[in-house]
């Protein structure tokens, strides 16, 4: 699904609903790697640790610290926002279209043609849609990586471990490894200075393939009509990793 469909942006293949089709690399579920969901290749830093190798969290400077509790601050006041955006997959292929974000919970990627998916989360559900198949598959927001966006309270360091946090003149850099009972992944949150615009971000797998996506020509504070978030429902839902 990018995300994440804009999910595409967002899900680990760790999960179950994500496989290959007779041992070839699946680019459409790749898409949602992954989800919000959503960049310019961060060329400041690109960790590929082992597989399955859990990373600590690292202490925080009173420096640092204060640079994290404006970037929370930040995406809490955050309320509506749409814009462009551009996607590179793990196969190196390109894709894009825009997206419009409403906080709480709610997010929607309409890929450009002839890409057919359409990626949307209503605040409990991601759904997935296939335009041309005329098929939806629905996954629990909380089990994707773009809850931590998307969360009506946003606190990085209690839904995620911080790895490393890095700034200068012109970005800020948060390297982070989501928490859960499984390893969800990793995830780069880059914010452009001086607003702390979020404008890309980087989703590295359990397997250690990366989906890069950059945010731009964005408007926030807008209003978005709330049919953009409805779910099309033509059919799949997975129920096992709701909760």
């Amino acid at each position: 699904m990018v995300l994440f469909k804009m999910m595409s942006l967002f899900l680990p293949p760790s999960f179950s609903f994500v496989r290959r089709r007779n041992g070839v690399f699946n680019p459409e579920i790749y898409l949602f790697l992954s989800n919000l969901a959503v960049l310019f290749i961060i060329s400041l830093f690109c960790y590929a640790l082992p597989t399955g190798q859990v990373l600590a969290q690292m202490p925080l400077t009173e420096a640092q610290y204060a640079t994290l509790q404006k970037l929370n601050t930040k995406l809490n006041s955050l309320t509506t926002l749409k814009g462009r955006f551009t996607q590179v997959n793990p196969d190196g292929s390109k894709t894009g279209g825009i997206f419009f974000l409403q906080r709480p919970g709610k997010i929607r990627f309409e890929y450009t043609p002839p890409n057919p998916n359409l990626i949307i989360s209503d605040g409990k559900w991601i759904g997935i849609e296939n335009r041309e198949e005329n098929r939806t598959e629905k996954y629990p927001l909380s089990r994707t990586p773009f809850h931590i966006l998307l969360d009506e309270y946003v606190d990085l360091k209690k839904s995620t471990l911080i790895i490393d946090l890095q700034e200068n003149d012109d970005q800020i850099s948060i390297f982070l490894e989501l928490k859960g009972e499984e390893r969800l992944g990793r995830l780069i949150l880059v914010f452009r200075k001086p607003d702390l615009t979020l404008s890309e971000w980087r989703v590295i797998d359990t397997q250690d393939f990366v989906t890069h996506v950059r945010l731009f020509d964005t408007v926030s504070g807008i209003f978005l009509e709330e049919n953009l978030f409805w779910i099309e429902e033509h059919l799949d839902v997975d129920h096992s990793n709701e909760r």
